[in-house]
């Protein structure tokens, strides 16, 4: 290498640049000992945002920044603190001494998350992070009580610290609207740059206008609920509001069509618009003059939405010319004329579309194969009428789907998965089918290579069961594979030595579920031996030697879990 080349692999903004994309710590692990300019970098990244999945790994944490000579200043680098379990993990072992420890000494702190409120997260404990981290932006409560709340943010009120805050996340099990107010109220005396709330609050006429006094520059708001009343206060007041979340969940709130379309248009000019109607309502005229003036919605999310209609959803596609991402969860009246019109207005511009309980058929989602060739991420959720031919049409046209996802009968799944092995020139992140049959069937499939065909072939190979073949090719064509996940369907007439082996071909698997059959203690030690696997769900199928071997080294790099039932479980 030149001289010159030597040069800019060791300038520091293009060396940060170039580290920001890596996502796996084995990649940056290999590179700690490249140069000590390499080193400084990557060891920054590693210590920004520390996570701990396991009670050993949590004591080699605190082990490493109590020691008295360290390489690095650890506890001046760590910004993201996230006290929340971990998927399928027991949680660690924290204790008092510990929490207080990190609160003392991590005080370049900017983000805060925490899950627990029962001890050693008392509100003393969570309150000392807040005196010691003047640098906190983001503050994640958790659950708790308003009391355990006003304790722990006293150090806000009463000593002016964390005055760069701008996002506070609260939340508590009563809701109760009033106090919570009243701190948030307190709150933004000292806290001048809060730009982004989540709270449980009902909004009413006099909260809305607590939060517009306390609050003119709000930017992200989220509530519990609101009123007709509230409502029409909240979006006349806030002029900033880029991202908004509200409820309708109670027609005794006045929240209608006739009441509502006379402030459509008073609505501040949104990027993100999330909401939730709780009840069989259409509103027509609200989303008719609403949406022809968001041209800079790029988010929508309707939930819940039981009663909206067709006359609701395709003034949305049609004036909204930002949109990028739309999810629709439970909103069953909607045709495939929405559809259609969402295919054909937003075409090009859709790069995410979540659908669950629709009554979208194939002819809608062929539209979208067909007009949105930039879909990245599709996600099809209890969507009885769509079949195997509109599904492959999604694989074939749209060339940038990174992630594919559905609750399908396991031999759409599996015919899906074999057009996937033919293909070889498509670029996929997760491929993810769920058989609503068993409830538990799953293929999860990262950074895959997908062929397109010019003719489909109708039922295709719907007869077709995953095999020890089927498993081998997947291997073969997907060597980026990161998660494989199959449950509740076994692999057929495959061995535990030749299952070991395929799952070995997969260089670059980071996670995987399946049921085997007869896995023994060798088995296992084998799998441990994967370069880069770091998860593993077995649904049964391993001898009691294999699971005393699994238990007694549970604190190994490789967590492997078992599970003698077929409940669903998110992997």
């Amino acid at each position: 290498m030149s001289k010159s080349s030597q040069k800019i692999f060791l300038t520091t903004d293009i060396l940060y640049t170039i580290f920001s994309n890596l996502k796996r710590q084995d990649d940056i692990y290999s590179l700690l000992t490249v140069h000590s300019i390499w080193t400084e970098i990557l060891i920054k990244n590693l210590w920004k945002s520390p996570l701990w999945t396991s009670t050993k790994s949590f004591a080699c944490f605190i082990k490493t920044l109590q020691c008295p000579t360290p390489y690095f200043p650890y506890s001046t680098l760590i910004r993201n603190l996230s006290f929340t379990p971990h998927k399928n993990r027991d949680p660690p072992s924290f204790t008092q001494k510990d929490i207080l420890f990190l609160a003392k000494i991590c005080t370049n702190l900017t983000n805060l998350t925490v899950s627990w409120m029962q001890d050693p997260f008392n509100s003393h404990t969570f309150s000392q992070f807040l005196i010691n981290s003047p640098n906190l932006k983001s503050i994640v409560a958790p659950s708790c009580t308003i009391e355990w709340l006003t304790n722990a943010l006293n150090p806000i009120i009463t000593n002016r610290s964390v005055r760069s805050l701008y996002h506070i996340e609260l939340k508590n099990w009563s809701y109760e609207t009033l106090e919570t107010t009243v701190l948030l109220k307190k709150i933004s005396l000292n806290c001048k740059n809060i730009k982004s709330i989540s709270a449980p609050l009902l909004i009413t006429k006099d909260i809305a206008s607590i939060i517009i006094s306390s609050y003119p520059q709000l930017e992200k708001f989220r509530c519990h609920s609101i009123t007709n009343d509230g409502l029409k206060i909240l979006v006349k007041g806030l002029r900033n509001l880029k991202e908004l979340t509200l409820a309708f969940d109670n027609e005794d709130q006045d929240i209608n069509d006739e009441n509502t379309f006379h402030y459509a248009k008073d609505f501040s000019i949104l990027e993100k618009f999330i909401l939730t109607i709780g009840y069989d309502s259409n509103f027509p005229k609200f989303f008719n003059i609403f949406s022809s003036y968001q041209k800079n919605l790029k988010e929508l999310e309707l939930i819940h939405c039981f009663g909206l209609r067709d006359d609701s959803f395709i003034p949305i596609v049609k004036h909204c010319n930002s949109l990028e991402s739309i999810k629709l969860k439970w909103c069953s009246q909607l045709t495939d004329s929405s559809y259609i019109a969402l295919a054909e207005g937003r075409n090009q511009n859709l790069k995410k579309l979540f659908i669950f309980r629709s009554e979208i058929t194939d002819i809608g989602l062929t539209h979208i194969s067909e007009n949105c060739s930039n879909l990245e991420i599709m996600d099809l959720e209890n969507c009885k009428w769509i079949t195997l031919n509109s599904l492959v049409m999604i694989i074939r046209n749209c060339k940038k789907l990174r992630k594919l996802r559905g609750s399908l009968p396991e031999s759409i799944a599996v015919g899906i998965i074999y057009e996937i092995i033919k293909n070889d020139d498509f670029k996929n992140e997760i491929i993810n089918l769920l058989n609503e049959i068993t409830n538990t069937f799953m293929i999860n499939n990262d950074l895959i290579d997908l062929e397109r065909r010019n003719v489909l072939k109708k039922n295709l190979r719907l007869r077709k069961k995953f095999n020890e073949k089927l498993l081998q090719e997947l291997s073969k064509s997907c060597p980026n594979l990161r998660k494989l996940m199959i449950r509740n369907s076994k692999i057929e007439n495959i061995t535990g030595d030749k299952l070991i082996n395929i799952l070995h071909n997969f260089e670059n698997l980071e996670k995987l579920c399946m049921i085997p059959s007869n896995l023994h203690r060798n088995h296992i030690k084998q799998l441990e031996k994967h370069s880069r696997l770091k998860e593993v769900l077995l649904i049964g199928g391993c001898t009691e030697k294999a699971e005393r071997y699994i238990e007694e080294n549970r604190n190994r790099k490789l967590f492997i879990k078992i599970m003698h039932t077929y409940g669903f479980l998110r992997f």
